[in-house]
């Protein structure tokens, strides 16, 4: 994998919410994170990639994902 997982799994969980409306858990960013590097694998084209994501709660507004303005 590439880069800080940790920073991936932020950056995946932010896009969801901005593309499905629907807030994500840090570990669902890391599991989007993982689902797109595995896609990239060239043996992997035309395949189905599943990844399974939790929903977030409130906890979640206080942390790094949502960005306090």
């Amino acid at each position: 994998m590439r880069g800080d997982i940790s920073e991936d799994a932020f950056a995946w969980a932010r896009r969801a919410v901005a593309e499905a409306g629907i807030l994500y858990r840090i570990s669902s960013g890391a599991a989007l994170s993982a689902a797109s590097e595995i896609a990239r694998v060239p043996e992997n084209h035309g395949k189905l990639i599943v990844a399974i994501l939790a929903l977030a709660d409130e906890r979640y507004f206080s942390t790094p994902l949502i960005p306090q303005e």
